[in-house]
């Protein structure tokens, strides 16, 4: 199971395929048995965690990244602290209305990660509709992608949704809420 379970740098990575919590409001349970992990401090191996410690819910809220072209991810890294804040709150503005979107459903961490050529991504996202009259996020998700992908006939063409790579579009991101039963703080390897 390599190409699911990673053990590397005092990290475990778990990939899971995107229907695993396909399931909307349902709950899922971590299970791991004792002796995963061991405690970084006193070498100790840990307890395994079991049903209803760690409860993961899935949620209809979607969230998905964007890249910024190789020109905007430039001009980004060469703003100030300030105006690279300023620069997610225009670009969440002008999506919910060129979506359009209450602009209350879509929301940013305001960090920006680098990739190949220093191309910068953005996470985005599309909060569950506040009642039967919005669009459902699924929806919400489509038409950005579609809107970033055709942008050179789009609205998208122009402002700052012009920075975003129509070679990327808007792709998904698996979201979990995670709720611990445990709050105990755990320094931990593999």
């Amino acid at each position: 199971m390599h190409e699911f379970c990673n053990i590397s740098s005092n990290i475990v990575s778990i990939t899971v395929i995107k229907s695993t919590f396909n399931e909307y409001g349902e709950q899922y349970f971590v299970a791991m048995d004792n002796n995963f992990v061991k405690d970084v401090i006193t070498n100790n191996p840990l307890k395994g965690i079991h049903d209803g410690i760690w409860i993961l819910k899935s949620d209809e809220a979607i969230m998905g990244s964007v890249h910024l072209t190789i020109d905007a991810s430039k001009k980004f890294l060469n703003q100030s602290a300030y105006n690279q804040s300023a620069y997610f709150d225009n670009l969440l503005n002008e999506l919910a209305v060129k979506v359009p979107i209450n602009r209350s459903r879509l929301s940013s961490n305001n960090r920006f990660y680098k990739v190949f050529n220093d191309q910068i991504v953005i996470l985005i996202r599309i909060n569950t509709a506040n009642n039967e009259t919005e669009r459902t996020a699924l929806d919400i998700f489509s038409d950005l992608n579609t809107m970033i992908i055709y942008k050179n006939i789009t609205t998208f063409s122009l402002g700052v949704t012009n920075d975003l790579d129509q070679d990327y579009g808007f792709k998904p991101i698996c979201e979990l809420i995670i709720s611990f039963k445990n709050t105990s703080e755990l320094n931990f390897y593999a």
